[in-house]
C-alpha cells in the first residue's frame, strides 16, 4: 500500500476500508508523502474520514538523536536501523518501517 511514493494503492485501500461494515474506520497513515496525504484530505473533506492521522515516522525523530552512540541513544532509538526479522524478509525496502519506527507510531 505504501510502496514507492504513490497513491493509488492507498486510495484503493480507503476505497474498501469504507464498504465495510464498521465504516468509516481509524486511519493512521505512516509517512507524510504527499499524494497520500492529498488523498486523506479529499476523503476528509467529503465526510468519509472524521479523524485521519498521518504519523511523521522517520522525520518525527531528531537526527541528532540517531547519531548518538547505541548506549547514550534513548532506549526508543537504540537498534533503530534493525529489521523485525531476518534479513532477505519481504518488506525490507527503504521505504518500509524498521521495527523501532513501527513502536514508536504505537
Amino acid at each position: 500500500m505504501n510502496k514507492g511514493k504513490g497513491a493509488a494503492g492507498l486510495e484503493s485501500y480507503v476505497r474498501q476500508a469504507l464498504m465495510m461494515p464498521k465504516s468509516p474506520p481509524m486511519f493512521i497513515l505512516p509517512d507524510m508523502k504527499r499524494p497520500r496525504l492529498d488523498v486523506l484530505h479529499v476523503y476528509m473533506n467529503i465526510g468519509s474520514f472524521t479523524d485521519p492521522v498521518a504519523l511523521g515516522g522517520r522525520d518525527a525523530v531528531n537526527k541528532k538523536l540517531l547519531q548518538l552512540s547505541e548506549i547514550d541513544k534513548p532506549s526508543d532509538l537504540q537498534k533503530w536501523d534493525e529489521w523485525g526479522a531476518p534479513k532477505g524478509s519481504p518488506g525490507q525496502s527503504p521505504w518500509c518501517l524498521k521495527k523501532m519506527e513501527r513502536e514508536l507510531m504505537g
